[in-house]
């Protein structure tokens, strides 16, 4: 007997939590579900922030988000890694690998490209970095 309260009590939360969610989402622009969607697809991002996201989005001004598009935008279009070491940039060799006062006899291995930002950052090692 309570076993079968307990298992009616489940269901009853899940077709709640059902329920809710479809009239939740049924409510919404495709367009900002699209985008909370896409949104959540990045790291750290989860349901939440997406949405916060989304709503900033909507109501920014129009030129605002179309920087952010571009700058997205021109990441993908702009950015290559360098033949050499294999850091971001935009020119091929890099401005770190091109640099003829640097010792090319010494390398530093990092795991991420971004890391050699950070190794440039601290201004202490003056040969090639690669990652």
């Amino acid at each position: 007997q309570l076993n079968k309260v307990k298992n009616l009590i489940v269901k009853y939360q899940l077709i709640k939590i059902w329920f809710i969610t479809i009239q939740y989402s049924m409510k919404r622009p495709t367009a900002i579900t699209e985008l909370i969607e896409e949104l959540k697809r990045l790291p750290g991002v989860g349901q939440k922030t997406a949405e916060r996201l989304s709503f900033f989005l909507m109501r920014s001004k129009v030129d605002q988000a179309t920087k952010l598009a571009n700058a997205i935008h021109n990441i993908k279009d702009k950015i290559i890694l360098c033949s050499v070491c294999h850091g971001i940039t935009e020119i091929d060799p890099c401005g770190i690998c091109s640099n003829s006062s640097r010792d090319q006899k010494q390398i530093c291995v990092v795991e991420e490209p971004y890391d050699v930002y950070v190794m440039e950052n601290m201004g202490y090692y003056k040969a090639c970095i690669m990652s």
